[in-house]
């Protein structure tokens, strides 16, 4: 591997599990399986399946140190597929990272057979690249996932060299963000209704 390569991988590591979030631990701290909301039982950041093809499946249980490990091969094995599909030669670090994340989560054959390995083998780049990137693989089970909606838009950023982490926690936020936005904005609406009403009651 080349330098490029080899400072790919925690690049992607810090990138996926960013957007992996926080696993589901039991009372011993261990990692349990959780439903990723779509379906999908998860264990640790993002894990979907194990080294040895197997599931994951509901009352999966596995230390942390598994986990890691599990994570690390899963990175490792979309990050030596990846290689075997392009010339990595002719990408940068971050643009490599930004495909091991997006392949992450399609798996190598589903990065193959992806709008985005063609727009790449085509040599697009610029908003022809980006309009294909965010609009690749995102949906799960078949239904819209803002989650991946938003991830592209930030793994496409890692990959053009615009990556800016306040604009990457906005789009991982995004949900509570605005919720939050919602109910600051209706109390600040009440606030300065009762500050009025009390404010012509004084005047009187």
């Amino acid at each position: 591997m080349s330098v490029v390569t080899d400072n790919a991988i925690p690049i992607a590591e810090s990138f996926i599990k960013r957007w992996e979030g926080k696993p589901s631990y039991d009372n011993q701290g261990n990692y349990i399986a959780f439903d990723d909301k779509y379906g999908n039982w998860t264990i640790g950041y993002g894990v979907t399946s194990y080294p040895n093809d197997q599931p994951v499946k509901q009352g999966d249980v596995i230390t942390v140190q598994q986990g890691d490990q599990y994570k690390q091969w899963h990175i490792s094995e979309k990050s030596a597929g990846i290689y075997n599909l392009i010339d990595e030669t002719n990408y940068t670090a971050n643009q490599l990272a930004a495909l091991i994340s997006f392949t992450y989560t399609t798996g190598v054959a589903g990065f193959k057979n992806s709008n985005l390995y063609k727009a790449l083998q085509a040599n697009k780049t610029g908003e022809d690249l980006r309009s294909v990137w965010i609009n690749s693989y995102i949906t799960s089970n078949g239904i819209k996932s803002n989650g991946l909606v938003n991830r592209r838009k930030d793994e496409y950023m890692l990959y053009s060299g615009r990556y800016n982490e306040l604009y990457g926690y906005y789009l991982r936020n995004e949900d509570t963000i605005k919720k939050t936005a919602i109910v600051v904005g209706t109390v600040s609406v009440l606030m300065a209704g009762y500050l009025f009403f009390i404010t012509k009651k004084l005047k009187k």
